[in-house]
């Protein structure tokens, strides 16, 4: 994918981000390093230039429409005030529960949602904090993929 292709696909994934969402005001901005949805906006890293980095922005895309559906954006920010790591714990079963609800809706998703995840855990090794290991293994059991 060149430069060119590039300019042409984020504007195709902003449309269908607000179509999901139907919130045609949605602020789709592609920048940074990390996906993350705000108020009335989502953040998607830049699209690589690959046909694996156009799925995984699309999934990205899929997966913050997912929250800004079926969220509620200060839940993590309530939970913060009771216990530093109850945010974490709440997001790793949000994030399964988001992605659920969207296959339902979306079920052209679901192949494209499966394989970006199988590729986030192949990533995964015994090197990683027992606490990532564990939010992991919430995420999954969330997605029935164990």
């Amino acid at each position: 994918m060149n430069e060119q292709h590039r300019f042409r696909v984020e504007p195709r994934l902003r449309s269908f981000a607000r179509l999901i969402t139907q919130n045609f005001s949605l602020r789709v901005q592609f920048q940074g390093e990390i996906a993350c949805i705000g108020d009335g906006w989502i953040q998607i890293p830049a699209v690589e230039e690959t046909e694996e980095g156009l799925s995984r922005s699309m999934y990205l895309v899929a997966h913050e429409c997912a929250h800004d559906l079926h969220s509620q954006l200060d839940a993590k920010e309530k939970a913060e005030k009771v216990d530093k790591r109850l945010p974490h714990i709440l997001n790793a079963l949000e994030d399964a529960r988001v992605e659920k609800l969207m296959i339902k809706r979306f079920e052209g998703l679901e192949d494209n949602m499966r394989v970006n995840i199988q590729k986030i855990v192949s990533k995964w090794d015994k090197s990683m904090p027992i606490a990532s290991q564990l939010l992991g293994g919430m995420f999954l059991v969330g997605r029935g993929l164990m």
